[in-house]
C-alpha cells in the first residue's frame, strides 16, 4: 500500500537512472530484443545502460510493447535544463524533466506504459520484502518479532520504497538475491536437497543476467555449500549444487558474457563502459571522507537525482541504530553462541555484506556510484544483521517498527 503512494507521488523520471532504463526498454522493444552496442555516441538516451545485463529489460519489454508509446520522444525529451542533480544543499530546480501533467497521473501512451512497468517492479519489491521476512524466520524461527524487525529495515526504508517503485534493474536483482538468500539459509539449516540446489542454480543464473552484482551470490552460495558439505559430509550434495550452478549458468546466462567477449574482449563490458564514459580518478581516502555521508544518506532516504533530503533527524536516528546494532552484535553472538544456525547465518550474511561493500568500493573507485541503492541486492543481509544487533540488546521490535512505518508513509 505504501509503495502505491510512492508510485503516485514520484514523477516517472525523478529516480536515479530511470530515464535511461526506460530508454533501454524502448530500444530493446523497437529492435525486437536486440541489445545496443556500447560506443562513444553519448547522444543515445540509454547512455551507459548499454553495458547492463538484459534480463530486466526483457522481462518488462512485453508490457511496454502492449501500449502505444508513439509519444515517447515528446514525453522524455522535455528536459529541464536548469535541474540541479547531486547537490541537495543548493537551492534551485529539482525535476530532471518538465511534465505536462504530473497530477493527476497522465494515464495514456508512454506515461501509462511506465506506470504499468512500475507496478510490476513494485511486485518485485514486495517479493523482496517477503523474502527478507522468510530469511529472518529461518535464522530465528521461534521469534516472530525478530523477523518483523528485520523486515522493517527493508519494507519501511524510504529509499527502498523510492527505488523499489521506479523503473530500475536494481529491483529485479534485489528480488532474486533475497530469494537466493532465503533458500541458501534453508540449505544451511536442513542440508542439501536436490530440488533446492536446482532452484538456487536457476536463480543464481538469472541474477547474473539481471545485474553484475548478482555475481556476488555465486561466491556466497558456494561458501555456504562448502560449509554444509563439511558439516554433513554430503559430498554428493555439494557436487549436485556445484554442477547445477555451472550448468544452468552456461544455459541461461553465459550467452551475454560471451557476447561481451566477442564485442569488447572482456566478460563484463565494464571496461568498455569506462573507456566510453571516462575513468574516475579517486582514492579510498577520498571516498570515505567525501562520499561516505552521501552514501549513508542515500541508503536511508535521498530522493530525486541525489537532490532532495528527507528530515535530518531521520539520518541521525538510522545512524544511531546502525552503531547500536554493531555493539549489539557482540551481545547477540555471546547470547546465542551455542546455536550453530545463529552463528553460521551471521557469518554468511556478514560475508555477503562485506563482499557487496568491497565490490561497490571497487566500482566507485572507477566511476561515480556512491549510492546506497547499489547495495540493495544485499539488503536482506544488512536488514537481518541490524536486527541481530538490536535483538542482542533486547530492544523490542515494536519500538522501531511502528515509527519506521509511520515515517515511511510521511
Amino acid at each position: 500500500m505504501i509503495g502505491l503512494v510512492y508510485i503516485y507521488i514520484t514523477p516517472h523520471f525523478e529516480t536515479p537512472d530511470s530515464i535511461t532504463h526506460v530508454a533501454m526498454i524502448n530500444h530493446v522493444s523497437e529492435n525486437n530484443g536486440a541489445l545496443p552496442v556500447q560506443s562513444k555516441d553519448h547522444g543515445q538516451d540509454y547512455g551507459q545502460q548499454a553495458s547492463q545485463p538484459p534480463l530486466y529489460y526483457y522481462r518488462v519489454m512485453p508490457i511496454w510493447s502492449a501500449f502505444d508509446t508513439s509519444d515517447y520522444e515528446a514525453v522524455v525529451g522535455n528536459r529541464n535544463l536548469l535541474a540541479i542533480s547531486g547537490h541537495p544543499q543548493r537551492l534551485g530546480n529539482r525535476n530532471l524533466v518538465i511534465y505536462d501533467q504530473p497530477y493527476p497521473p497522465n494515464l495514456i501512451g508512454t506515461s501509462l506504459a511506465v506506470y504499468a512497468i512500475r507496478f510490476v517492479t513494485l511486485v518485485m519489491s514486495s517479493i523482496t520484502v517477503y523474502g527478507v521476512y522468510q530469511s529472518a524466520r529461518v535464522v530465528m524461527p521461534e521469534r516472530v518479532g525478530f523477523a518483523i524487525l528485520a523486515t522493517s529495515f527493508t519494507a519501511f526504508n524510504p529509499q527502498f520504497l523510492f527505488i523499489g517503485t521506479s523503473v530500475s534493474n536494481d529491483n529485479l536483482v534485489t528480488m532474486l538475491a533475497t530469494l537466493i538468500t532465503w533458500q541458501m539459509l534453508m540449505m544451511l539449516c536442513d542440508g542439501f536437497q536436490t530440488r533446492r540446489s536446482l532452484l538456487l542454480a536457476v536463480m543464481i543464473a538469472l541474477a547474473t543476467l539481471a545485474k553484475l552484482n548478482g555475481l556476488v551470490l555465486v561466491l556466497v552460495v558456494a561458501l555456504a555449500g562448502l560449509w554444509v558439505a563439511y558439516r554433513t559430509r554430503d559430498i554428493q550434495g555439494l557436487i549436485v549444487l556445484g554442477v547445477s550452478m555451472l550448468g544452468f549458468w552456461l544455459v541461461i546466462g553465459s550467452w551475454w558474457y560471451i557476447r561481451n567477449l566477442t564485442l569488447y574482449d572482456e566478460l563484463f563490458g565494464t571496461g568498455a563502459m569506462i573507456a566510453n564514459y571516462g575513468k574516475r580518478r579517486t582514492t579510498l581516502e577520498l571516498l570515505i571522507t567525501e562520499e561516505w555521508t552521501g552514501f549513508r544518506q542515500s541508503y536511508w532516504g535521498l530522493f530525486g537525482w541525489f537532490s532532495i533530503f528527507t528530515h535530518e533527524l531521520h539520518y541521525k536516528i538510522m545512524d544511531g541504530l546502525s552503531v547500536l546494532s554493531c555493539v549489539g552484535l557482540i551481545a547477540y553472538l555471546i547470547r546465542f553462541r551455542k546455536r550453530s544456525m545463529a552463528i553460521v547465518s551471521f557469518c554468511i550474511l556478514g560475508i555477503m555484506a562485506v563482499v557487496g561493500m568491497v565490490m561497490l568500493v571497487w566500482w566507485t573507485s572507477q566511476t561515480t556510484g556512491s549510492q546506497g541503492r547499489l547495495i540493495f541486492p544485499y539488503i536482506v543481509a544488512f536488514s537481518i544483521l541490524i536486527a541481530m544487533g538490536l535483538h542482542g540488546l533486547r530492544i523490542p521490535a515494536i519500538l522501531i517498527t511502528i515509527p519506521m512505518m509511520i515515517f515511511s508513509m510521511i
